[in-house]
């Protein structure tokens, strides 16, 4: 008979005493001082912050559930669905900038988490805490935060500094006390401490502390609305692009595309060109370079679940489902209206006629600038599931989960075809100034605007594509187009690419972020 298997104890912990230079919120002291500050008038961001305030789903979740919260307090719209028929911010949801299974294990930093606001359609301004030259300038930023309910303060610190367990962490500051000169910390590890109250020159000193995993200086985040930037709806950029990828895989070939894709648009124009005539001369170059291997990456995801579909021709579209749920029909009525409008373009009419000539081969290749669940390979990652997201772009071939056959019959269903996907390419992607041949290592812009001839196939393709957009109709498409421009702009900005150009103008050598993203 074979002994009995000992089984191995795991350590457990009922959430943890709260420090001395901590004051528990709950608490009698912890009730006066909420009172005071209340009649101070410095507890004003404190009730949104509340009635969002969650407990992070995972040990290394701080930062996204820190702006998670941030994000339904401030009624930023995800524009995709959470659960049902309901659009609502998750943790799940924020994979625009970092792969879900490295914050899983990692957490993330002060640099990932900015990038995220700004995907996620927050202005976000960050401050390091060496940099601030006195306590007083720290607390004009948290009086400013505490005294109005559309501005959100996160905090980077370390724990130690509040003697407590752990060390790096996230948590929004939700009230202040002028007397005492206390502020509130709503903790998201609510399994371990609950919400208290700290000295500002606790946390001052806690963000003054450097991150391990950066070798920087932590610090905090302001966090607002950033309305002229939607999020985004159906598309975005793919996973490939995740700011944990190894830029010595993608970056580099990313930098070889943009070299080649550049060096077609700066060359003269033989004659005067139509539209037709440019579209048709790009999609020939779009796929000259997939087929020599020179694009690298899936350039975009569909937030849905899709499927093979065509009929007899099964990898010519992807049959996307927006819900199982009956619920779902308005989100579906949306999406339907966004490829309707992005269909009605004269661009992708163009791209369509372009189309009649190419073989069968080539409409799948277009198809395959949208990773879809089915397209997953052995040396590249081909998936948008989080699950098949990874730090570095070359991963061995990954199980992908079988869709469900109710989305085969889903009545929503959306077909997404290659002239979608080429279309999108086009308009999407930055198409003048894109990069000089960029030493390793640099970011270095091609120059300033001026250096482009009217004369290029970048001015012509550009000026034709701002144009059809700008004169579209429909409210959906320019702002999907906005959405995934600006989440690809922060994500290549995180790895160190400076781009150029401004909304297709050939006019203006400089532009502010503001005026790219007030119109197209």
């Amino acid at each position: 008979m074979q002994p009995k298997a000992i089984e191995k104890k795991t350590m457990q912990f009922y959430r943890r005493q709260l420090p001395i230079k901590c004051i528990d919120f709950a608490s009698k002291e912890g009730k006066v001082i909420f009172t005071e500050a209340l009649s101070g008038g410095f507890m004003n961001s404190f009730f949104k912050l509340c009635a969002q305030f969650r407990t992070q789903d995972e040990p290394a979740y701080c930062g996204l559930t820190s702006l998670v919260m941030a994000l339904n307090a401030l009624e930023i719209d995800p524009g995709k669905i959470w659960k049902g028929s309901w659009r609502w911010y998750h943790e799940d949801m924020l994979d625009c900038c970092t792969p879900l299974d490295v914050a899983r294990v990692k957490g993330i930093n002060m640099e990932q988490f900015v990038c995220l606001a700004r995907c996620n359609g927050l202005n976000a301004r960050a401050r390091i805490a060496s940099a601030i030259l006195s306590l007083d300038e720290l607390r004009q930023d948290v009086l400013s935060a505490c005294s109005q309910d559309d501005l959100v303060f996160i905090s980077s610190y370390s724990r130690k500094l509040l003697e407590q367990t752990g060390d790096g962490h996230f948590s929004p500051v939700a009230g202040y006390h002028k007397d005492r000169d206390l502020v509130l910390i709503l903790d998201t590890a609510r399994f371990k401490y609950p919400p208290h109250w700290i000295p500002l020159q606790t946390l001052w000193d806690a963000m003054n502390t450097v991150d391990k995993d950066t070798g920087k200086v932590r610090g905090y985040v302001l966090l607002s609305r950033a309305d002229s930037h939607p999020s985004s709806l159906l598309f975005r950029p793919s996973c490939d692009f995740a700011v944990d990828s190894v830029q010595g895989n993608v970056f580099l070939r990313l930098k070889g595309f943009s070299q080649e894709w550049f060096s077609w648009m700066k060359s003269p124009l033989p004659k005067q060109v139509s539209g037709a005539e440019i579209v048709s001369e790009a999609v020939d170059r779009v796929l000259d370079l997939m087929k020599r291997g020179q694009i690298p990456v899936k350039m975009f995801c569909s937030n849905l679940q899709c499927t093979q579909w065509g009929g007899t021709n099964p990898s010519a579209s992807l049959k996307c489902c927006p819900s199982d749920e009956k619920d779902g029909d308005t989100v579906s009525c949306i999406l339907h209206k966004l490829l309707k409008e992005l269909s009605s373009l004269e661009t992708f009419q163009y791209v369509e006629t372009s189309f009649t000539t190419k073989l069968a081969e080539e409409k799948k290749m277009a198809l395959g600038l949208l990773q879809s669940d089915h397209t997953v390979h052995e040396t590249e990652m081909n998936c948008c599931n989080d699950s098949c997201c990874s730090s570095s772009p070359s991963v061995e071939k990954r199980k992908v989960a079988k869709l469900s056959p109710e989305l085969l019959k889903c009545s929503n269903s959306l077909t997404i075809s290659p002239e979608h996907m080429m279309t999108l390419f086009l308009l999407v992607w930055p198409h003048k100034g894109l990069w000089e041949e960029v030493k390793e290592g640099q970011g270095r812009p091609f120059g300033t605007e001026a250096e482009i001839s009217r004369e290029t196939f970048g001015d012509v393709l550009v000026t034709f594509l701002s144009n059809d957009v700008q004169g579209s109709t429909g409210s959906y498409i320019a702002s999907e187009i906005k959405s995934v421009k600006y989440k690809l702009e922060e994500v290549m900005k995180y790895h160190g690419f400076s781009q150029i150009g401004c909304c297709g103008s050939t006019k203006q050598k400089t532009c502010g972020k503001s005026a790219c993203h007030t119109k197209q």
